[in-house]
């Protein structure tokens, strides 16, 4: 099959290459890349529809009835219905808390820091504090 992409309506055409025949009840099973919005927002409603190859059958070519996806609930990253295409969040720090066990000159200071995320931070991920400045250390 061969694919065109139309991204100002988010519309993907699918063609059943030339001289092949995709049998009936037989899985067509593809992946294609894009790149999320930057922006949150929650999934479309994406659906399925259809036409036969009208030079072949004319006028009267198969009309295949629309079907809206089925999508996995499944966590993904920690983000509630992140299986579902284009559902999109902006990870964001829910929490940030920092203290000090000393603030005495000279002292040892032991400084702990407690963060929360709104999405799973796999491995690789990092996180940088700034303003530490002005120690012995």
């Amino acid at each position: 099959a061969a694919g065109n992409f139309d991204p100002m309506n988010g519309t993907l055409k699918l063609t059943v290459a030339s001289g092949q025949t995709i049998l009936k009840g037989g899985n067509i099973t593809f992946a294609f890349s894009l790149v999320n919005s930057d922006a949150e927002n929650t999934a479309p409603n994406i659906t399925l529809s259809g036409v036969g190859n009208t030079s072949v059958f004319g006028a009267n070519a198969s009309i295949f009835s629309s079907m809206s996806s089925a999508y996995s609930a499944l966590l993904l990253l920690g983000v509630k219905d992140g299986y579902i295409p284009l559902r999109v969040i902006v990870p964001r720090f829910i929490d940030f808390q920092i203290a000090q066990s000393s603030p005495l000159a000279s002292e040892i200071n032991f400084i702990s820091v407690t963060i929360s995320t709104n999405v799973d931070c796999i491995s690789g991920s990092q996180f940088t504090i700034t303003g530490l400045g002005g120690t012995l250390t």
